[in-house]
């Protein structure tokens, strides 16, 4: 059985837990990305060939993406172990592997008497005059 074959069927499974928005989201990024890359079937792809395809798309700088699309490799050979099509999982090999995305830190109210002010304004806050007009 070839990946794209797999991601389908495994795709299926989850589509009940899933919005469509998002199983077909997943099918677009896994047919773009993963099938120029990995057009074998599941058995025969090695971690490397997983790997040039992560860094094909951590190339063009998403980050977030890249994890993304790990995970689903791992949950397609997954279903595949689970089926009797492959033996391993070759994508959970590439954890550490990849780049993470550099974290970004809000602001925050780390005072007890800011967290005060900031409960008494919302109290005191009325709200915006919302005006409907009708043509």
């Amino acid at each position: 059985m070839r990946f794209d074959d797999a991601g389908n069927l495994g795709q299926g499974r989850q589509a009940v837990a899933l919005y469509g928005f998002e199983v077909s989201q997943k099918k677009m990024r896994t047919r773009r990305d993963c099938q120029a890359g990995l057009d074998c079937g599941l058995a025969e792809i090695q971690p490397i060939e997983i790997l040039n395809v992560l860094r094909y798309v951590e190339r063009k700088g998403n980050l977030e993406t890249t994890h993304r699309l790990r995970l689903f490799c791992s949950r397609v050979f997954k279903y595949g172990v689970c089926t009797a099509r492959n033996q391993t999982d070759p994508a959970a090999l590439l954890t550490g592997a990849l780049r993470t995305p550099k974290t970004k830190h809000h602001a925050a109210i780390l005072d007890p008497a800011g967290v005060g002010a900031l409960l008494r304004a919302l109290d005191a806050f009325d709200g915006f005059q919302a005006r409907l007009e009708r043509p």
